[in-house]
């Protein structure tokens, strides 16, 4: 029976909560870029990739 202690649990949580709230921010700011102004192909592109990379 190996129980895991609520803290160790928390603290992953908390982590995994924060990184996505960060990559939900990133992705926000380049929604906002794109509505305001037209951005190349290759910018999205590369936009994309750098987050499958970060994920």
């Amino acid at each position: 029976m190996s129980r895991s202690p609520p803290t160790k649990k928390m603290k992953n949580w908390a982590g995994r909560a924060v990184l996505i709230l960060l990559c939900l921010r990133k992705i926000a700011h380049l929604l906002r870029l794109l509505r305001s102004r037209s951005i190349s192909t290759r910018y999205t592109v590369y936009s994309v990739q750098y987050f499958e990379v970060a994920a």
